[in-house]
């Protein structure tokens, strides 16, 4: 009968073993694309879209091995980092690829990847997956509203990627006529990026400086919409109220004084 000790061991191999099969198959399917160099360094793409969801199952299928005890050892050995940016580099190729067949399960990726490394590890590749497109790459409604996943989460994780965000003078202008369009969806994928703009104290401010904005966000907390994105609403707003212009813009345009 084997000790308990005996036992733990086994299984800790057994987990190791895995961890290192999927790690092989990530590393053979990311060798289905090819490297360029860009001036800066090297980067991975590939234009067929089978090769990028097969990348794509197989960095999902290595991060769902990485147990919080194992990813907390890997942080030490050599190479893990490296390989981290092996997988930065082949989503920041997927996702600027923007297919259709693949964006869904690339931003759930990107998710999972963020709530598995540990911010150490990932520090460094935060503003590659925080840049965002031109206005006019915003190819269609479920494009928009996978990115906008996507950098929701990654602004309230790290707030030097919202910089990337504010900065981004067509993006913004892009997310202002997006908030106007009757889709719910669309209004609650803004005000969510919105807000995580607004724990940034330049970010607020250029939000704040957009009347026309801030009047569909209080039009939006009006109890004749879905709870979903009256909720949203209320939210931005005390984002914006933690900015020191915050409160006081917003009660001079929208508050009425109480009749005595």
């Amino acid at each position: 009968m084997k000790s308990s000790k005996q036992g733990a061991a086994d299984n800790s191999g057994g987990v190791s073993g895995r961890v290192q099969t999927l790690h092989q198959r990530l590393y053979s399917a990311l060798g289905l694309g090819t490297r360029f160099h860009d001036g800066k360094g090297w980067k991975w793409k590939s234009t067929d879209i089978e090769i990028q969801r097969n990348v794509l199952r197989s960095i999902s299928s290595f991060l769902d091995s990485m147990t919080p005890d194992i990813s907390r050892r890997s942080v030490v050995k050599a190479g893990f980092q490296d390989l981290v940016g092996d997988i930065v580099g082949a989503m920041v190729w997927i996702l600027q690829y923007k297919s259709q067949a693949a964006l869904s399960l690339a931003a759930n990726v990107v998710l999972k990847l963020m709530n598995t490394i540990p911010n150490s590890i990932m520090r460094p590749f935060v503003n590659c997956l925080s840049d965002v497109p031109d206005g006019g790459d915003v190819a269609s409604m479920e494009c928009f509203l996978e990115m906008n996943s996507r950098l929701s989460t990654i602004l309230l994780r790290w707030p030097r990627s919202r910089y990337c965000v504010w900065s981004n003078s067509k993006f913004m202008e892009v997310l202002g006529i997006m908030i106007q369009k009757p889709d719910f969806s669309a209004k609650i994928a803004v005000m969510k990026l919105y807000a995580g703009v607004a724990l940034c104290g330049n970010g607020a401010k250029k939000l704040l400086q957009k009347v026309e904005f801030l009047g569909v966000m209080v039009s939006c907390m009006d109890k004749a919409y879905p709870i979903s994105l009256r909720l949203e609403g209320f939210r931005l707003a005390r984002c914006l109220a933690t900015n020191e212009e915050g409160y006081p813009t917003m009660a001079n345009l929208f508050c009425e004084p109480l009749k005595l």
